[in-house]
Order: C-alpha cells, then sequence, then structure tokens
C-alpha cells in the first residue's frame, strides 16, 4: 500500500527484507511481504513458488502447493519453517548468467478458444509457448492442428495448471495423451511465470526441444516440488467455526501460533 496512507505496510516489508538481504544466511531469491493484516510478522516466500493473490490485502502474497521458507517478525527474529533453505557460500563461485530469449509467448486457454491464437505465436516467430491449461492441463481437440505445426516446427510447448494448485497429468485422459503425441510437454507444478522465466532462460541456451524439455522438466530453484503438502492447500474457506478466533491469535502471537499460517 502506498506510503503515505496510515495502513502502508512499506515500513515493516522493507526493514524485514533489508534484514534478510543484509544479514540472514539465505541465498535464495525471495518475496518478504506481510503475513496477516497487523504489522507483528512478514513471511518469507520462495520467489519461484510465491503469487499475489489478492489485489489489495496486506496479505496478499500466498506460496503455492507449499508452505514459506520462513517468518520474520516485527523484531526481525527468522524462524525457518522449511529444511530446504538454500544457504549461503562463497561469493567467489557466484556468477550472473544473462542469457535468456525472450521470444516466449504465454497462451491461456479457455472454452472456444480458436488455434489462430497459437499459430499468431509461431506466424511471429516466437520460439516458445507456455500454455495454461485447464484441469491437468488440457486444452481443446480444435487445438490439434495448431499443437502439430508447432511440433512440426520444433517450438516446445509446456503446459501448466489454471487451478495453480497441483500437478499437470496428461496421462489420464484421452485428451492429454493425444497433446503428448502432438509434442507438448508437462510443466509439473511450475506456476505460470515460474514456467515463463525458466523458458526464457532455457532458450537462451539451447534451442534443441529435446533439450528445452529435460531442463524444464528439472527443479533447478525450488519452481517444481516432489509432492504437494495438505497444508500447502487453501485449507480454510473463511466459513470453519472458530476461524476468526484462530486468526486473530496467529496475528498476535506468530511464532508461538505458526502452525496457522
Amino acid at each position: 500500500r502506498s506510503s503515505d496512507r496510515p495502513s502502508s505496510d512499506g515500513p515493516l516489508n522493507i526493514i524485514n527484507a533489508s534484514t534478510i538481504a543484509g544479514y540472514v544466511d539465505l541465498a535464495e531469491t525471495v518475496i518478504c511481504m506481510h503475513g496477516g493484516t497487523s504489522d507483528s510478522y512478514n513471511l518469507i516466500h520462495r520467489g519461484t513458488r510465491v503469487r499475489k493473490m489478492h489485489s489489495s490485502r496486506r496479505d496478499a502474497f500466498r506460496t503455492i502447493s507449499d508452505v514459506p521458507l520462513g517468518i520474520i517478525d516485527a523484531n526481525q527474529q527468522v524462524t525457518f519453517l522449511k529444511d530446504d533453505v538454500k544457504r549461503r557460500g562463497d561469493m567467489a563461485d557466484m556468477w550472473v548468467d544473462t542469457k535468456i530469449d525472450p521470444k516466449v509467448a504465454m497462451l491461456y486457454f479457455y472454452p472456444g478458444m480458436d488455434q489462430d491464437m497459437l499459430h499468431s505465436v509461431i506466424d511471429n516467430d516466437y520460439h516458445g509457448v507456455i500454455f495454461i491449461s485447464t484441469g491437468l492441463g488440457h486444452v481443446n481437440t480444435d487445438m490439434y492442428p495448431a499443437l502439430e505445426r508447432a511440433q512440426e516446427e520444433e517450438i516446445p510447448i509446456c503446459i501448466v495448471v489454471e487451478p495453480l494448485w497441483g500437478f499437470t497429468n496428461l496421462r489420464v485422459y484421452e485428451t492429454g495423451r493425444d497433446m503428448l503425441a502432438r509434442g507438448i510437454f508437462e510443466g509439473a507444478n511450475m506456476l505460470p511465470c515460474a514456467a515463463y522465466a525458466k523458458m526464457i532462460w532455457t532458450l537462451g541456451h539451447t534451442r534443441d526441444v529435446k533439450e528445452v524439455e529435460k531442463i524444464m522438466t528439472t527443479n533447478i530453484a525450488g519452481e517444481i516440488t516432489d509432492r504437494e503438502l495438505n497444508k500447502g492447500y487453501m485449507i480454510m474457506q473463511g466459513v470453519e467455526p472458530g476461524l476468526d478466533d484462530m486468526l486473530k491469535l496467529v496475528d498476535e502471537n506468530p511464532r508461538e501460533h505458526r502452525w496457522g499460517i
């Protein structure tokens, strides 16, 4: 929220984010934003698994299909909530690999979508596509000719799921198996934006379709998880008895009640 508003979340976000960047033994790209509506704590979200899920709430950022990396309170005390945190190493071993190919399109599938949208992407010399698809990762059969053209022209297409939570699985239904036969590959449970960033980096290093698929389906920075924890899903829906009292306890004492995050 804007810094000129009394309800601004900026000060705590900046203080806690600066603390993490400067003093915490953490070597990952993360987002540090409010975990609740008050100024009692922030959550540390892994950059490859976080999504802004509300247009204006203070606690708009959520880790998807997992739990946050950690929590930092108003006194800048950090508690990690996961065991696979990447720690700092020797700065001499670090380098920045900036080779990317921005010619990647993101298509959001919807009922009645015409194949000419994918044909347009191909006509405009895009080198890769992230397809945000329904259910387990499906598009309609009308899209098949365009998929076949992309396959012939060696344009990799990675499928991710529109629901955000959950994995792609194109082996359950016939449509999915048809898509696999037309060169589509599954993006597991990568978030759409993470898949996009990964593909522009991948295509910056290789245009070989098989190699692109290999890199895209290999976990590099936590963008793909082995499984989805039950507590990593939206457990509460806002109507459960006692929910308001529980949220109040968490907001007032997040360290003691971090099970409620």
